[in-house]
């Protein structure tokens, strides 16, 4: 499986960087609570950090905000994976559970205040390419039918299937899920050596609570 980052990228922003892991033979189960703990204790400490109105200047998210180039749409429409939890921790909501591996990467993410997500490998079809699509659709985890609408998405032989803000039901991961692909979405302000750092927690944390053997740990960049 290649994983490429297309020219297209540059449309939304002058430099792009994905840390990506490929992990096989996981074994997903229910939120464990020593993780549920640990995302509890995140959030508590998240919440006396932030405020709401404040949020969009953390340092950490406004620079990831550069995935997107505010000039070709509106960001405030697509509010970026890590800073949708801390928002909803600061309204007092309760992040997704879902299972060991969607909270694994909750938890990745709000620590580091960078988009992460997880998708089942086997679901996926050829090669990876991360680019602009000129025109898709996708379903969304709501089942509902959505617009690609000039955002990046990651794309295999079949259509887009995830990004920075979004999942589509096709790839989510399920407690049937066998191998897995976690991708951390970053920029020019993660240095190579905090990616590298990020990348190693991430593949710690997922394997801790799903078990399996990484097959591959890489950066790649436009």
């Amino acid at each position: 499986m290649k994983f490429d980052i297309d020219d297209s990228i540059k449309q939304c922003t002058s430099y792009s960087r994905l840390g990506y892991l490929v992990i096989r033979n996981i074994k997903v189960q229910g939120a464990p609570p020593m993780l549920a703990q640990k995302l509890f204790q995140l959030q508590t400490a998240l919440g006396a950090l932030y405020n709401i109105d404040g949020l969009t200047n953390a340092p950490r998210l406004a620079g990831v905000r550069s995935i997107y180039n505010q000039n070709t749409f509106d960001t405030s429409r697509y509010t970026l994976d890590a800073e949708g939890l801390v928002r909803r921790i600061l309204q007092n909501k309760d992040v997704y559970y879902v299972n060991s591996a969607v909270a694994a990467i909750h938890y990745c993410s709000l620590k580091f205040l960078l988009p992460a997500a997880v998708y089942d490998l086997d679901q996926i079809a050829g090669d990876i390419t991360y680019d602009v699509p000129l025109a898709g659709s996708y379903v969304n985890m709501n089942g509902e039918q959505m617009t690609t609408n000039d955002q990046p998405f990651l794309h295999d032989n079949i259509g887009v299937f995830g990004n920075a803000n979004t999942q589509t039901r096709r790839t989510a991961v399920t407690l049937s899920t066998n191998n897995l692909l976690a991708v951390v979405y970053g920029n020019e302000k993660v240095t190579t050596e905090q990616f590298h750092s990020i990348l190693d927690f991430t593949q710690e944390k997922l394997t801790l609570y799903n078990e399996g053997v990484v097959e591959v740990q890489e950066i790649i960049a436009n």
